[in-house]
Parts: structure tokens; C-alpha cells; sequence
């Protein structure tokens, strides 16, 4: 397995762990999760590092009491999305320009 494949799937990887995360976040708080429980403020905790490029960013409406439909996160998803994609398909190119060369010099 080629050394870029591998990066293509730690990418990948990365980028679901991140998504899983801040996606449990988004629905954390549009629910209302008490920050009483430790896994709420454990999940909000882990998340803030990523999310706090995009702190700020949009409004954040409270739907109910308690619950927060937060549009930054939504956007930070997207984001980390497009950095991930754009990476493997810059790694993809890469890839692909050194097998072109292989080829030629055979």
C-alpha cells in the first residue's frame, strides 16, 4: 500500500472523528442536554478546540429553553468537510503525477 493511500485514509479517519464530534455537539445542545451530565460536558469540552475558529461566526437562536441551534458548528462541519476533501484530492493528484512520471522513465 502506497504511502499516500495511507494518508488519504488517516485523512479520512480524522476527518469522521471530527465530524462524529462536533455533529454530537449540534445535537447536544439543540436538545437541551443538561451540562450536569459528565458525557454532555465532556463532548462540549472536546469539541470547543475545533469549533473555536468558528466561535462567533453566526448567531446562535435558542429554540426553546435550553435548546441552541448553533449554526457554527453546522458551518464548521462543512468546513473541516471541504479542508478534508480538497486535501485527498490534492494527494489524489500528487499520486497520480508520480505514477506518470514511473511510466515515463520506464
Amino acid at each position: 500500500m502506497s504511502p499516500v493511500i495511507i494518508l488519504i485514509r488517516f485523512i479520512n479517519i480524522l476527518f469522521g472523528i471530527i465530524a462524529t464530534t462536533l455533529t454530537l455537539r449540534f445535537i447536544l445542545k439543540l436538545f437541551g442536554a443538561s451540562t450536569q451530565a459528565d458525557f454532555v460536558v465532556w463532548m462540549y469540552q472536546t469539541s470547543d478546540s475545533l469549533l473555536y475558529p468558528f466561535i462567533g461566526m453566526f448567531p446562535s437562536p435558542a429554540v426553546d429553553l435550553g435548546n441552541v441551534f448553533e449554526f457554527s458548528t453546522l458551518f464548521a462541519i462543512l468546513v473541516y468537510g471541504i479542508f478534508a476533501w480538497l486535501l485527498v484530492e490534492a494527494l489524489e493528484f500528487i499520486e497520480e503525477i508520480i505514477k506518470r512520471q514511473k511510466m515515463y522513465r520506464s
